[in-house]
C-alpha cells in the first residue's frame, strides 16, 4: 500500500505490515447504487484517519485519490469524507481475508456511501487539492454516493 502526493512523511506498507497495525470493526448494510443490499457486513482493517496522522497531509490537500492494482478502477473522497472513524482500508470479511471478488487483499471501505466508492483490490492512495471524477463517477454515477 502505497500512500503519497501531497504528504510530510509518504509511506510504503506491505501486507504484514498493514495487517500489524491496530485494527477495527465495522458492521453495517452495504448497499450498492443499483439497489441490492447485504446486511450485517462485518469487516476489519485499519482506519484511514489513523493512517492520515501518519502521513500528515499539507497545506492545501482537500481529497484522497484512491487507485486499484488492476490499474483499472479509482475514487476519490475528500479529506472531510474520509477522517470518518468508520472508514477502513478492510481486510477481512466476516473473520476472514476477504476474497479476491471482494476485494482482496485491501479494499477501502466506506460504509455511509453506496459501494462503488469502495475502491476493491486497492494499493495506492494519493493526497491532492481537489476530488476527481473517478471510474463510475465517468461512466454516469454521482460523486456524491452518501447514502440517504
Amino acid at each position: 500500500m502505497r500512500i503519497d502526493g501531497h504528504v510530510e512523511h509518504p509511506l510504503l506498507l506491505s501486507y504484514d505490515e498493514l495487517r500489524a497495525l491496530p485494527q477495527h470493526e465495522v458492521t453495517f448494510t452495504f448497499t450498492c447504487v443499483t439497489g441490492w443490499t447485504v446486511p450485517n457486513t462485518r469487516w476489519r482493517g485499519v482506519r484511514l484517519a489513523d493512517l492520515l496522522d501518519r502521513v500528515k497531509p499539507r497545506t492545501g490537500v482537500h481529497a484522497l485519490e484512491f487507485s486499484s492494482a488492476d490499474g483499472v478502477y479509482s475514487d476519490s473522497l475528500t479529506l472531510n469524507e474520509v477522517r470518518s472513524s468508520d472508514v477502513l482500508l478492510a481486510m477481512d470479511l466476516d473473520n476472514k481475508p476477504i476474497s479476491a471478488d471482494h476485494g482482496a487483499p485491501v479494499r477501502l471501505l466506506v460504509p455511509s456511501m453506496y459501494g462503488y466508492k469502495s475502491v476493491k483490490w486497492l494499493n495506492r492512495i494519493s493526497l491532492v487539492a481537489q476530488q476527481t471524477p473517478g471510474y463510475w463517477e465517468q461512466r454516469g454515477y454521482p460523486v456524491n454516493a452518501t447514502i440517504s
